[in-house]
């Protein structure tokens, strides 16, 4: 079985420019879009797969670096959308801006046409293991492994005429986080159960999770689509499926268009937890904000 989030992030080398730059070439298909545009979490995952790529391909073998690049992930990605791409041919200019033993940083610009479309910074390094030193309690506390019956799948729902996704995830929404549903308003937060299709999910996934879902606003009909400030995600990279909580730290006030609803708010800023569903192993909490 063939898997479109393996697909997406197949990666093809269309130029190199010395030591530390290198340009790789993706194709994202309509299945990767909410409404007309690319989603930008599925972006940012192929920008982190991209990142990793480069790394290995700018590393020579000789280099004191190489045994520490070769183990390192991406743990922080930073973007400014500065247009929305197109579902096609995208590339991805890749440069190392900083080598370490313990970080190393690149900048990762997805251009289409010649512009520049989104620009990233990728900061990698090792993954963590081991106990946490301290985790404290989150959302996501209590949450059961499976989604209930009364959950809100992805496929066959509303939701899937703006987002596509479907065919590449399994996503399920908890509909006492999601009352837009029932015509209600509450609290801007939305937990749910994510998985890939197809495939195991990993740490370029885990980059699409915290970017999956909206934030409720203060309307029955009110979606927020996203922050639009410069989204920063961390991701753990444990095995199994994805429990994912988003929730809407502010909703600003300044007034611009929502989709599904009057023109409310502005400057939103959201905060993003995962951590894998996986039977008894213990959760990796992540706090994004």
């Amino acid at each position: 079985m063939t898997s479109k989030i393996t697909e997406v992030q197949e990666l093809t080398e269309v130029a190199r420019r010395g030591s530390d730059s290198i340009t790789l070439r993706a194709h994202i298909d309509s299945t990767f879009t909410i409404g007309p545009k690319v989603h930008g979490g599925s972006l940012q995952m192929v920008v982190a797969k991209a990142a990793r790529t480069a790394l290995t391909a700018l590393t020579a073998p000789e280099d004191k670096h190489a045994e520490a690049a070769a183990a390192m992930i991406p743990v922080a990605i930073s973007s400014d959308y500065l247009t929305s791409p197109d579902a096609a041919d995208i590339d991805l200019e890749i440069t190392v801006r900083k080598r370490g033993r313990t970080v190393t940083v690149l900048s990762v610009d997805a251009v289409q046409l010649g512009r520049t479309v989104v620009a990233s910074s990728v900061t990698m390094a090792r993954p963590d293991s081991g106990t946490p030193h301290h985790s404290g309690p989150t959302v996501l506390d209590g949450v059961p492994v499976e989604p209930p019956a009364t959950g809100i799948p992805l496929d066959g729902s509303p939701i899937a005429e703006v987002n596509h996704l479907g065919a590449a995830i399994d996503l399920v929404l908890d509909s006492e986080t999601f009352p837009i549903a029932r015509g209600e308003t509450g609290e801007p937060l939305v937990r749910g159960w994510i998985r890939p299709k197809g495939v195991e999910p990993d740490e370029y996934f885990s980059v699409l999770v915290c970017d999956i879902s909206t934030t409720g606003g203060d309307e029955p009909r009110s979606v927020r689509v996203g922050p639009d400030s410069p989204i920063d995600h961390l991701r753990p990279s444990p095995p199994g499926a994805r429990l994912v909580a988003v929730r809407g730290d502010q909703l600003g006030g300044r007034p611009r268009h929502v989709r599904g609803g009057p023109p409310r708010g502005g400057l939103d800023r959201n905060s993003c937890r995962t951590v894998p569903a996986a039977g008894s192993d213990p959760f990796r909490k992540v706090d994004i904000s």
